[in-house]
Formats: C-alpha cells, structure tokens, sequence
C-alpha cells in the first residue's frame, strides 16, 4: 500500500511505500463527526468519513489505504469514492507504484456546497413549487378560503426559498428578511 502525492499544483509526486499512520481517535472522532453530517443531508455516513480523512491528512491516499483506515470493503471504496468524484468533493491523484488510483480532498468548501445545493436542494425544491403550483390550480373555487390562503402562503414560501437558493448559488450571498416577513405572516 502506498500514500501518495497530493493532486495538487506545487506538488512533487512522491510515494512512501509503507502503510499510513492508523487513524488518532481524534481523527475518527472528526470524521465520524462530518460523516453524520452528511448522513444528515442525504449521502452515506461514509462519503463524510472518506472526505474527512483525506482533508485531515492532506495527502492523496489509494483506495486500499482509505479502506483500511477507515474498515470498508472494496466495493463500498470503489462506489463510495465514484460518488464522491461524481460530486467532485474528491480529486484523483496520482497513480500509486501499483497502478492504483489515489484520491485527495477538495478543498473549496462553498464549491462543494454550491454543487451539492444546486443539484438536490434546489431540485427538490422546484419539484416542491411545481407540485404546489398544481394543487394551486386543482383547487376549486368553493374550497375553503382558509386553505387556499395557507395553500397560497405554501406556494409563496416554496417560491421564495427557491429565489433565495437561486440568488446565494449565484452571487454567495442572501437577504433573508423576504422569508423572514413572510413567515411572520404565516402566524
């Protein structure tokens, strides 16, 4: 097994033919910390973990030392490392002496986020304004004024969030105090 150069520029690519270092506790407590996080938001505790180690370490390290640090079989390294390259949260490296791909951390944590909210989040949220734009245009007309007026905040909201989402994906920034008011009136 071998750790090997970090996919960045400045770099010499460099390998040391002997196993990393186990993991400190502190580093499994770090990234058992950032994996439930991501469990949190939808992916596998186990994106988070591989993610972790790789920033902790910042070296690019082969699929067979992640999945000895961390315990994992090889096919759930293999997958688990497509999907995060798929995300881009994880960049090739280097080959190692053997030929086996190595992987390394992203770093740019709002181009990580950015990609991941406008991908699911702002998806989700679409479908969620679309649907309830549908129910907008179901309802008929004798239906109770107190729900319409609640479907219609629903709508408002779903719209919002999406503008809002739309706006800090482009610009890195937002202005909540719409939703906020918003909110407010829904008491």
């Amino acid at each position: 097994m071998a750790v090997c150069a970090p996919a960045r520029r400045g770099y010499v690519a460099a390998f040391r033919i002997r196993m990393p270092a186990p993991l400190g506790s502190y580093e499994s407590s770090a990234a058992d910390a950032v994996g439930e996080v991501m469990a949190a938001w939808g992916f596998k505790r186990n994106h988070g973990r591989i993610w972790a180690v790789l920033y902790l370490r910042d070296v690019a390290l082969s699929a067979s030392d992640i999945r000895a640090l961390l315990g994992l079989s090889k096919g759930a390294a293999s997958m688990l490392l497509t999907d995060l390259q798929t995300w881009k949260v994880v960049v090739p490296g280097s080959r190692g002496p053997a030929g086996e791909g190595c992987w390394a951390a992203e770093t740019d944590f709002l181009g990580m986020i950015e990609r991941v909210l406008a991908a699911r989040e702002a998806d989700t949220v679409r479908r969620a304004r679309v649907a309830l734009e549908a129910a907008m245009a179901q309802t008929p007309e004798d239906a109770d004024p107190a729900v319409q007026l609640r479907l219609t905040m629903m709508l408002a909201l779903a719209t919002l969030t999406e503008e809002t989402l739309g706006t800090l994906l482009r610009e890195r920034r937002v202005d909540l105090n719409p939703v906020v008011e918003l909110l407010r009136l829904g008491r």
